[in-house]
C-alpha cells in the first residue's frame, strides 16, 4: 500500500556514542523514522558507523517466516551478482536459525529452504544471515498477530529494498522518500565497505 505526498516525514537522532567507555562495545548510531501524517512510525532506519552497516525495521500483520524468507532468497537472488555489491564470505553466523519453544535451532543453509517447523506457532523468531546481509522475523510479544521484520545490510541497493519492504508492510508510505534515505544510508555504509575491499598498496 502507497501514498505519494509531503505528509509523510524522515525525523532523525544522531550521531549518538553508546558505551563510550567500554571500547570492545562501543559504537555509534543515528536513528531516522519514517512517519505517517499521524506521527507513528511505518519504518526505523539505522546507520551503525562503525563497523559501517545499516538495519531497516518494520512490521507485517500475518506473513508466515517460510514465506518472508523465501522472499528475502529471491531479493538476494536478484542483487548478489551486481558488481556494487559486496559479500561478505567470512561471516561467522551463517545460515537459519530460530527460537522454537525457548530452544535455538541452527540449521545450515546457503540458500534459503523452507521448513515445515518454522511455520508452528512456537516460533519466536527466525534470522536467516547470508553474505549480503542478514534478514530477521520475529513476533511481536505485545501483539501476537502483528510480526516484526528487519534486514541488516551493508551494501546499498535502496529500490530493491523500498519494494520488499512496502511488499511485506500493510501501512500506507511514501515510498520516494524511504528511497532517498536508504540511499543515503546505503551509500555510506557501501562506500566503506568498498574502502575496505581495495588492497593497500
Amino acid at each position: 500500500m502507497v501514498e505519494q505526498g509531503p505528509k509523510f516525514k524522515i525525523t532523525s537522532k544522531g550521531p549518538t556514542l553508546y558505551n563510550e567507555d567500554s571500547p570492545s562495545n562501543k559504537y555509534t548510531e543515528t536513528t531516522h523514522k519514517l512517519e505517517n501524517p499521524d506521527g507513528e512510525t511505518v519504518v526505523e532506519v539505522s546507520l551503525y558507523h562503525e563497523p559501517s552497516y545499516y538495519a531497516v525495521g518494520w512490521e507485517d500483520g500475518s506473513i508466515t517466516p517460510n514465506n518472508f524468507f523465501s522472499d528475502v532468497q529471491n531479493l538476494v537472488d536478484a542483487i548478489k551478482d551486481r558488481p556494487d555489491i559486496y559479500p561478505l564470505e567470512t561471516k561467522p553466523l551463517r545460515g537459519l536459525l530460530y527460537g522454537l519453544e525457548g530452544k535455538l535451532i541452527p540449521v545450515k543453509q546457503d540458500v534459503f529452504e523452507p521448513l515445515d517447523e518454522l511455520d508452528q506457532d512456537g516460533v519466536s523468531f527466525a534470522r536467516f544471515s547470508t553474505p549480503y546481509g542478514d534478514f530477521f522475523w520475529g513476533r511481536n510479544e505485545s501483539d501476537r498477530q502483528a510480526v516484526q521484520l528487519s534486514v541488516l545490510t551493508h551494501n546499498n541497493f535502496p529500490r530493491e529494498l523500498v519494494d520488499f519492504v512496502a511488499s511485506h508492510s500493510q501501512q500506507k508510505m511514501d515510498r520516494s522518500l524511504l528511497e532517498e534515505l536508504l540511499e543515503k544510508v546505503g551509500a555510506q555504509a557501501s562506500r566503506r565497505m568498498a574502502e575496505k575491499a581495495v588492497p593497500e598498496q
